[in-house]
């Protein structure tokens, strides 16, 4: 009988784990194609994907609750997002207003009928 030795896989470091997982979950690659780029069971990067969502989501609720956090942003972002709206509606009314000016003065209606056939 031969002796053939077995090779015993490195240990992988956390960040490498993580990358793995990541890669995995960015969708650039399926735990095939990592078990053959890296030398690891998908059972084991499976284990590491669960793990890795696990923490990830847990750091994103902590920060969350810190004050002066991405709420902070949240804040930002609601009323940069809000003062868009308001434009919006001020250009809908422009051009709800140039539509009536339209159909007073030279008697064109551009606006869609409604249950109008469609051709």
């Amino acid at each position: 009988m031969s002796n053939l030795s077995i090779m015993k896989k490195p240990h992988l470091t956390k960040k490498e784990r993580e990358k793995i997982a990541y890669e995995h979950l960015s969708g650039n690659k399926s735990y095939i194609d990592l078990k053959i780029q890296y030398g690891v069971s998908t059972r084991s990067i499976h284990r590491w994907v669960k793990k890795f969502e696990q923490d990830y989501s847990k750091i994103i609720r902590s920060s969350l609750s810190q004050p002066g956090g991405p709420a902070k942003d949240i804040g930002a972002n609601i009323k940069q997002m809000q003062e868009e709206l308001d434009k919006v509606r001020l250009h809908n009314l422009l051009l709800e207003e140039l539509l009536d000016i339209g159909k007073k003065q030279y008697g064109i209606d551009l606006r869609k009928k409604t249950g109008a056939k469609q051709s």
